[in-house]
């Protein structure tokens, strides 16, 4: 969508040729492979990316100096960060939190919106934006935060952003707003500490909000709980049976 028409049919084009060539086809999520079993009726095996805890080994948590809800990445896309905003102004209005309970920080771009709405809802004791930061530093802000946000939006449903797998290996809570029917909702179905509310269910979204004000301060686990499928070494056994498929070797 919103491609123009020659460049899409280019594109379209090239798909057809290279499934059609393929031995295999191999992707990350099952609602691309749905798609793609209903256009070329094709096996396609499904292979999420993997956690990686090992990369915050050696991060030192970040200290924000009060409970914090963290979101970090871009806000471009339809991101419906609004919603957090809103159900944050209505539990300030009704007395359920102050500054010193819950502060949240965005790290990225693309923050002039969040901006203009903190202004509009007099949140600027509640939210920092902090702009564009060094992997490192996000790596740190990701192990410190209280919990950690995942925006997802309504024309990314079938993608699963890359700072799922980074949040679930720092091992903090999650609050995750997403479209019914998402990639990321399913793969996260069952995980402990994560809370998936739809942008439209304000609600929903209150309840999430109001989880991480009453876990306050969340101490630092030996290990993240990671999903058995989503470790390297399961996603990697799982690619060498897609191979080996594919070129009918046992």
């Amino acid at each position: 969508a919103g491609r123009p028409l020659l460049r899409r049919g280019l594109e379209e084009s090239l798909e057809r040729r290279l499934i059609a060539q393929a031995r295999g086809l191999v992707t990350v999520t099952e609602g691309i492979a749905a798609d793609l079993r209903a256009r070329f009726g094709r096996q396609v095996h499904v292979i999420p990316n993997a956690c990686e805890p090992e990369t915050f080994a050696s991060v030192t948590p970040r200290d924000f100096g009060r409970p914090t809800l963290l979101y970090v990445g871009g806000l471009y896309g339809g991101r419906r960060y609004d919603v957090v905003l809103r159900a944050l102004a209505a539990a300030r209005d009704a007395g359920a939190v102050t500054p010193a309970q819950l502060g949240l920080h965005y790290m990225g771009l693309q923050g002039d919106g969040l901006q203009a709405l903190t202004a509009e809802l007099d949140l600027g004791d509640f939210v920092t934006w902090e702009g564009n930061r060094p992997w490192s530093e996000a790596l740190a802000a990701m192990k410190g935060a209280d919990c950690n946000l995942l925006l997802v939006a309504a024309r990314h449903v079938r993608q699963v952003p890359g700072k799922l797998f980074e949040q679930l290996s720092a091992g903090r809570p999650m609050f995750v707003v997403a479209p019914p029917g998402a990639d990321a909702s399913a793969l996260l179905a069952g995980q402990p500490d994560v809370d998936v509310v739809a942008p439209d269910d304000a609600g929903a979204v209150r309840a999430a909000l109001d989880a991480v004000i009453a876990r306050g301060r969340v101490p630092q686990r030996e290990a993240p709980e990671i999903p058995s499928h989503l470790t390297v070494s399961a996603t990697m056994d799982a690619f060498d049976a897609a191979c080996r498929a594919a070129l009918d070797v046992t």
